[in-house]
């Protein structure tokens, strides 16, 4: 069981980065055209 969880937060972790990462660029980019 241990051994299960932690495969799964290693794999949890980097999608929750990039979810994140792509909210950031999604939510930067109206904030670009409003300044253009």
């Amino acid at each position: 069981m241990i051994e299960g969880d932690v495969s799964v937060n290693s794999n949890f972790i980097p999608r929750l980065n990039g979810i994140g990462h792509w909210l950031w660029i999604v939510a930067e980019n109206p904030i670009k055209w409003k300044l253009m």
